[in-house]
C-alpha cells in the first residue's frame, strides 16, 4: 500500500479477500479488520474511505477507531429497499 500511496488522490478501504486463487477485492458483504484499516489510514497521508458492511449498528465505532476521511454506506442502512432516514446522520 504505501509504494501506491505516492501516485493516488485517495484510498478506498473494503474488504476482500486476497488469499483465494480468484481475488475478492470488495463488493464481498465481509466486514473487514479495523485495526487493519486504522494502520493504513496512519501510513498513507492521503484521503481514506471506508467501506465494508458497515451497518448502523457499528460504523459509529468504525469511524472512531479508523479515522477515515468519509465512509461508504449503502446496503445495509436500506430498510425494505430505501435508505433508512434514521442513518442518515452518519454521511
Amino acid at each position: 500500500m504505501l509504494w501506491v500511496a505516492p501516485h493516488v488522490d485517495d484510498v478506498l478501504i473494503d474488504s476482500g479477500n486476497q488469499r483465494l486463487t480468484v481475488k475478492l477485492l470488495g463488493g464481498t458483504w465481509r466486514t473487514h479488520d479495523c485495526t487493519i484499516s486504522r494502520r493504513i489510514v496512519d501510513q498513507v497521508n492521503k484521503p481514506v474511505f471506508l467501506a465494508g458492511k458497515l451497518t448502523a449498528e457499528i460504523v459509529r465505532s468504525a469511524v472512531e477507531e479508523v479515522r477515515p476521511f468519509r465512509v461508504e454506506i449503502n446496503s445495509d442502512v436500506r430498510t425494505v429497499g430505501r435508505l433508512d432516514q434514521r442513518s442518515r446522520r452518519f454521511y
